[in-house]
């Protein structure tokens, strides 16, 4: 039954590239900065660093010494953050989006913690490829054919999921398969 289901929830190519061109807003890439930062728990700590910044350290170096971040060991390189992915009352994301490429903010507050943040890279949003998008189409179409066709073989078999009566997981036809008693 599996491999049926399997080989029938498989979608063709054309119906794969029907659906990304009717749905090309979907498949964006949002606007996201690359980043170098440095994290502290103190602000004196994050107010001494920056000024060894403005002396002419490097962020590299800082990184490597004081950073509290993973990581320091890629010389505070954070890596690509995507507008969206931050905590919501955290002042970062507006701050990294408000930054220029190739600048230092201040130190920022967060919710947990003090960060200085250095913009390397900062990227728009980005209209994917259907080659970019189609794992992730392929994986939505074949979930969602997937669970329409075991669905299908439970009601034509009259097994009823997650049953109304209580204690009952499974109900095939008048036969009800209980709860399993832990006491």
């Amino acid at each position: 039954v599996k491999k049926f289901v399997e080989k029938s929830a498989q979608p063709t190519e054309e119906i794969l590239q029907k659906f990304f061109d009717d749905n090309k807003a979907k498949f964006v890439e949002p606007e996201s900065v690359t980043i170098q930062h440095l994290v502290f728990k103190d602000y004196g700590k994050a107010t001494a660093a920056l000024q060894h910044l403005k002396n002419g350290k490097s962020m590299e170096m800082l990184a490597r010494l004081y950073s509290l971040c993973d990581c320091w060991d890629k010389n505070g390189n954070h890596g690509k953050i995507y507008k969206g992915q931050g905590h919501p009352d955290s002042g970062l994301e507006k701050a990294l989006f408000n930054l220029n490429a190739g600048t230092t903010s201040n130190i920022i507050k967060t919710v947990k913690d003090y960060q200085i943040v250095k913009v390397l890279e900062k990227n728009g949003e980005k209209p994917l490829t259907f080659k970019e998008s189609k794992s992730k189409i392929l994986s939505w179409f074949y979930k969602t054919k997937r669970e329409e066709l075991i669905e299908g073989y439970y009601k034509k078999a009259g097994v009823k999921l997650n049953p109304v009566e209580k204690g009952v997981l499974v109900k095939i036809g008048d036969v009800n398969i209980h709860e399993m008693q832990t006491d």
